[in-house]
C-alpha cells in the first residue's frame, strides 16, 4: 500500500454522513489514521465521592493534590456524607490526606531499547510480570508491519525477541486471557485489515493461528468477559464500524453480535464489574455503547458531552470509568468525562491542560486512592507531547522522547510499581525503540 489517503465515510440515519475515520494521519502524512491500539484501558480501583482527602480536593498535607469531585461536595473521606456522593468524582485529596497519599512526583529514566523501532503496536502485560510487545509499523511507511515480537524482563529492563506472529500486523488488539495466552484480532498487514486472530502461549513461546473474524477491522477493541469468551469490537473499515463479534474459546469460533448503537472507530472498550462491556469512541457523535453478554445485545449507554475517538478510557474501583482527550470534530480535545454505570450518565471534569490524541493512561492506586497518568500524545498537526498529567495533580515531569502511538503499562520492578513506556512517534515523525521506566 503506497502513501495514499483513503476516505472512509459512514454515518447513522437517512442523511447524515460523516467522516469519522479519515486514514490519514495528521503527523507526518505517512501514518494514517488517529492512534491508539491495545485499546480498553487498563481495569482499576478507585473510590467515589472524595477517597483520601475531602471532595473539594482538601485535607490534605498537600492540598494541591486533590482533584475536586464532581459532585458529592462536602463527602467524606471514605466516599460517604456527600450530598451527591453516588455521582461524585473522587477527589483523589491532598497527599496524605483522608486515607493516605498517591506517589510522588514522577520522573523518567531512559532504559535498554526495543529490538526495533515500532508505532502502532500493542502493549501486554503477562502474568508473570514480563511484558510483551507485538506487531506495530516500523520505519519507512505503511508499507512495513511488523510481525516481530519482543518481551520486556523487569528483571533484567531489557528486551528479548521472542517467536514472531504468524501475520505481520498494526492497529491491532492483544487481550491478556485468564488462562496467561494473548489473544490478539485484526490490524493492519501493510495492504488491508485483516481478520486473522492467532494466540501467543508465554510458557512456550509459541503462536497458534485460530479461525478468522468474521470482518477484517483495524482500530478496534477486545476484552475477555467474564465466561472467557473474547468480545471484539468496532473499528475500521467498511463492514467493521458498526459491528461485533464474540470468539467462544470452547466452540473456537467467531460469532457476530448485534450491532452497536452507532459505528464506533478508533475506540475503547472496558468491561464493567457487573460484566457488561462500555464502547465508546466516534470523532463526531456522541451516543456510547453497553455490551450484555448474556443477550449477545447492545443498548445505549449515554451520550457523552463531548464526541472522541483515540482517547483513553480508564476504570476506577467504584465502576467510574473516566475517558480523556482523543479527536473531537477534528482536532484533539482536552476534554474529561466520568461515566457512572449506575446511572448511565457521563459528567463533565476538569479538562486536561494539554489537548492530546493517541496518548496513553495508566492507572495507579495507592492507600486506596486512585490516580491517572496521561502520557504523550499528539497534538493538532501532528506534533508528539512529552507532557505528562495526573488525575491528581501531582507533579509528572516530561518524558525523555516526545511521542505518540506508543504504548504504556504498569509493571512491577524489585516490588516498586513503575510505568514502562515504549516505542511511538518521535518528532522526527518516525518510529523510535525508545523506552522509559517512571520513578516515584
Amino acid at each position: 500500500m503506497t502513501n495514499t489517503w483513503r476516505k472512509v465515510v459512514f454515518g447513522v440515519g437517512a442523511g447524515v454522513v460523516w467522516n469519522a475515520c479519515v486514514i490519514k494521519d495528521e503527523i507526518a502524512r505517512t501514518w494514517d489514521g488517529p492512534g491508539g491500539s491495545n485499546v480498553g484501558g487498563a481495569a482499576g480501583s478507585s473510590g467515589a465521592g472524595g477517597s483520601g482527602g475531602r471532595a473539594d480536593g482538601t485535607g490534605g498535607s498537600s492540598g494541591s493534590s486533590g482533584l475536586p469531585g464532581t459532585g458529592g461536595s462536602g463527602g467524606n473521606a471514605d466516599g460517604t456524607g456527600g450530598s451527591l456522593g453516588s455521582s461524585g468524582l473522587p477527589g483523589t485529596g491532598g497527599n496524605g490526606g483522608g486515607g493516605g497519599g498517591l506517589p510522588g512526583p514522577v520522573s523518567w529514566s531512559s532504559i535498554s531499547s526495543m529490538n526495533e523501532a515500532r508505532l502502532e503496536h500493542t502493549m501486554t502485560k503477562l502474568q508473570d510480570g514480563r511484558v510483551l510487545v507485538t506487531g506495530g509499523y516500523g520505519p519507512g511507511s505503511l508499507t512495513n508491519a511488523l510481525d516481530s515480537v519482543e518481551i520486556w524482563d523487569p528483571g533484567t529492563q531489557s528486551f528479548t525477541l521472542a517467536k514472531p506472529m504468524h501475520t505481520r500486523r498494526a492497529r491491532h488488539a492483544a487481550t491478556l486471557r485468564s488462562n496467561g495466552k494473548v489473544f490478539v484480532t485484526g490490524g493492519h498487514d501493510s495492504i488491508l485489515e485483516t481478520a486473522k486472530a492467532e494466540e501467543y502461549d508465554p510458557a512456550t513461546d509459541t503462536w497458534t493461528e485460530l479461525s478468522l473474524m468474521t470482518v477484517g477491522r483495524m482500530y478496534h477493541a477486545s476484552v475477555e468477559l467474564p465466561n472467557g469468551n473474547i468480545l471484539v469490537a468496532s473499528g475500521c473499515c467498511d463492514a467493521a464500524y458498526q459491528t461485533a463479534e464474540v470468539y467462544d474459546v470452547t466452540l473456537g469460533k467467531f460469532t457476530a453480535t448485534s450491532p452497536p448503537v452507532i459505528a464506533h472507530a478508533a475506540p475503547t472498550l472496558t468491561l464493567m464489574p457487573n460484566g457488561q462491556a462500555l464502547l465508546v469512541g466516534n470523532s463526531v457523535l456522541k451516543p456510547t455503547s453497553l455490551y450484555e453478554d448474556s443477550l449477545q445485545q447492545w443498548t445505549s449507554a449515554g451520550n457523552l458531552d463531548a464526541p472522541r475517538n483515540a482517547h483513553t478510557a480508564t476504570m476506577l474501583s467504584t465502576g467510574h470509568v473516566v475517558v480523556a482527550g482523543g479527536l473531537s470534530m477534528g482536532p484533539p480535545t482536552n476534554t474529561v468525562e466520568s461515566y457512572d454505570p449506575s446511572q448511565k450518565q457521563w459528567t463533565q471534569l476538569a479538562p486536561l491542560v494539554e489537548a492530546r490524541r493517541s496518548h496513553t493512561a495508566s492507572h495507579l492506586v495507592a492507600n486506596a486512592l486512585d490516580d491517572i497518568l496521561w502520557i504523550g500524545g499528539l497534538q493538532a498537526g501532528g506534533t508528539p507531547l512529552a507532557s505528562c498529567e495526573r488525575l491528581s495533580g501531582q507533579p509528572c515531569a516530561n518524558l525523555n522522547v516526545a511521542r505518540g502511538l506508543h504504548q504504556a503499562v504498569v509493571v512491577d520492578v524489585n516490588g516498586q510499581t513503575r510505568i514502562l513506556v515504549t516505542g511511538g512517534q518521535g518528532t522526527d515523525n518516525q518510529p523510535t525503540n525508545s523506552a522509559e521506566l517512571s520513578s516515584f
